[in-house]
């Protein structure tokens, strides 16, 4: 039976860019819905960094609180969502969240920007190391991608730290696109359903015009 292979720290980084490159030409992220496309990079990244756990978060615009958009367990290969974090009850956290771009906590439990979470999150789960990258929005915190690593401590490389940080840049950039699409749905509603006719007129050229117009 052969033995393991451990890659080696040149084919890891390799790995980290080829994921990369991989997502950031994926159709099935850019042209799906946004529910898929996050979990898909949610696995990828748990593959690519061979963590436990990874997770996309929404911050609220005014910080109260994080959602989880997405939250892939190794362990159990499965999907979770929904879960709610409240800035009051973690306020060193999210302090980091708005200051930090990443959050390298190699002993999460310990961590200061990270140890709020020790008794009632990291240590029954066992999680012991958490790198976290912000998502951004015109300069601002919208959300973080988290990666947390059970067992074993975990020593994050700086090629780790770029990879997170760019693949929350791609994440950043999806939501937006993902919030440009909802937008134009919803003025597509508006404007087709309205009974009134309505036209957009440019220079003098007609670009457009609802149902109620055609059929005025």
């Amino acid at each position: 039976m052969p033995s393991y292979k451990k890659p080696t720290f040149s084919e890891r980084v390799q790995l980290l860019a080829d994921t990369y490159v991989a997502l950031s030409k994926d159709e099935q992220i850019w042209d799906g819905d946004l529910s898929s496309g996050l979990r898909h990079i949610a696995r990828a990244c748990a593959n690519a960094l061979g963590v436990s756990r990874a997770s996309v978060w929404q911050l609220r615009e005014d910080y109260s609180s994080l959602s989880c958009l997405t939250l892939y367990r190794e362990d159990t290969n499965q999907y979770e969502q929904g879960m709610q974090l409240v800035a009051h009850q973690y306020t060193r956290y999210f302090s980091a969240l708005a200051n930090d771009r990443v959050i390298a906590a190699h002993d999460a439990q310990t961590d200061p920007r990270t140890r709020e979470f020790a008794d009632i999150y990291l240590r029954p789960l066992n999680i012991v190391s958490m790198l976290d990258a912000t998502l951004r929005r015109e300069g601002k915190t919208c959300g973080v991608l988290c990666l947390e690593e059970t067992g074993l401590a975990r020593l994050w490389s700086r090629e780790e730290k770029n990879f997170v940080a760019s693949v929350a840049d791609l994440i950043s950039q999806l939501l937006i696109i993902n919030n440009l699409r909802e937008s134009e749905a919803r003025y597509r509603a508006l404007f087709d359903g309205s009974g009134d006719s309505v036209f957009v007129v440019r220079n003098q050229i007609l670009y457009d015009c609802n149902q109620a117009a055609l059929a005025m």
